[in-house]
């Protein structure tokens, strides 16, 4: 089963948005490639940050002493330093918003340091309920840490990080938690996107451009000069645009261009000779070859035909006077006035030496005999008056309708064309002229 492919649109533009889509795609997944790396990178940056915080936060704290004050929830001098060390802590890591320290119940978080010199700082003891409490009752109970997660507070949403900090006896004091604000992380990522995002596309439509106008000077240009000369029929000949690639596209129309050099020669080659094989030489009118190919094939099962015999009197007698030569001459002036009498659908024949035969297949009566009036009445003269031979026409013709037999068509004619030749040598006038 063959497969078509119908094309709308031009190659050239095919390729154009071939390219675009193609610019567009790749564009877009080194984008959401990159992004994807930069998220990545930028969640282990601030998870580290977090982690680092902690670990530097948990060297300034006493976990007895934080049990001590949790147990008491009396706030002292010392108490004081501490929640100071913290904030110390805080601001050197400035990605950190809130570092605190709390104790988890079925009441909320509890809070036992909380690094922020603002009024906002949550007191030693002071509880607030806590999101997904079971699941970090769950890793509270067996002493793990709870995992990153995002909080919805009043100030925003942060990424949550925790470290529990435990006495020397291995007894959970509580949690030691530095927030992230994911403001801050989202905007590095939308600063990303868009600092990578718009010279990204930009390069990828600039290099789309490029490419197209580099495939359309180097491809898509030189197949247009060689279809337009296929086309136009202009290969062989050389006329119009060349291609001049110095590529395989080159070679390509070199090849085309001598193939059909050589198919136009063998073409014409079989014309001239399939033309000689069915034409007289001398009078350029259908052989009897060609009339006997016709005879098996076309001229089969006709509703009517009509068939004229002409023939040359006394042209045998002009040959043996004046030489073959002047016969000649008369010869062609006879397939002339032949030849003008021939209609589309009707065919002249030399059938041989001084005999030519006129097929009119399909014709209606009337039209026939008309032609072979115009056909007498017209007769050229065919040499000169002063030669001591005077040639001229016998003219005989037959006409029938189906069923045709076209040998007993033929052969009315051919007698009628004899007693036509007869009557010409008997009166001495109508040899004459």
């Amino acid at each position: 089963m063959k497969t078509v492919v119908v094309a709308n649109k031009s190659l050239g533009k095919r390729l154009f948005w071939g390219i675009l889509v193609f610019a567009i795609v790749l564009s877009t997944s080194a984008l959401v490639a990159s992004y994807v790396y930069f998220k990545a990178r930028t969640d282990s940056y601030y998870k580290n940050m977090g982690r680092m915080t902690l670990h530097t936060a948990e060297v300034e704290l006493n976990p007895n002493e934080a049990l001590n004050y949790r147990k008491t929830l009396v706030e002292d001098a010392h108490y004081a330093s501490i929640c100071e060390a913290l904030v110390q802590v805080r601001n050197a890591h400035p990605g950190v918003q809130r570092l605190y320290m709390m104790y988890f119940t079925e009441q909320g978080g509890t809070y036992i340091y909380d690094a922020d010199k603002t009024s906002e700082r949550n007191a030693l003891g002071q509880t607030e309920k806590i999101e997904n409490y079971y699941e970090i009752k769950t890793a509270a109970l067996i002493g793990e840490k709870i995992p990153s997660r995002v909080l919805n507070k009043k100030e925003g949403a942060f990424l949550s990080m925790s470290q529990p900090i435990f006495t020397s006896k291995d007894s959970l004091v509580g949690y030691l938690i530095a927030d992230l604000p994911m403001h801050q992380i989202m905007g590095e990522r939308k600063d990303f996107l868009w600092k990578v995002s718009l010279p990204l596309f930009g390069f990828s439509l600039l290099w789309c451009v490029f490419f197209f106008l580099w495939l359309y000077i180097r491809v898509i240009s030189p197949i247009r000069v060689i279809s337009r000369a296929i086309r136009n029929d202009t290969l062989q000949t050389g006329e119009g645009s060349e291609v001049h690639t110095g590529d395989e596209i080159e070679s390509l129309y070199d090849l085309i261009q001598k193939r059909e050099k050589s198919m136009a020669s063998s073409f014409s080659a079989i014309f001239k000779k399939n033309w000689k094989r069915e034409h007289d030489a001398l009078t350029e009118l259908y052989n009897k070859e060609k009339f006997e190919s016709l005879e098996g094939t076309e001229y089969k099962n006709l509703s009517s035909v009509g068939i004229i015999y002409v023939d040359i009197n006394n042209l045998k007698m002009l040959n043996e006077i004046y030489g073959r030569p002047v016969g000649d001459i008369v010869i062609k002036k006879t397939a002339r006035h032949v030849d003008r009498f021939l209609e589309d659908h009707s065919q002249g024949f030399r059938m041989g030496g001084d005999e030519f035969l006129i097929v009119c297949p399909n014709i209606v009566e009337g039209v026939f005999i008309n032609m072979v009036q115009l056909l007498k009445d017209s007769s050229p003269a065919l040499n000169r008056s002063s030669d001591a031979v005077h040639c001229s026409l016998a003219i005989g013709y037959s006409f029938a309708e189906e069923p045709v037999n076209l040998e007993d068509v033929m052969a009315h004619a051919e007698m009628a064309m004899y007693a036509e030749k007869k009557r010409i040598k008997e009166e001495p006038d109508l040899q004459n002229g």
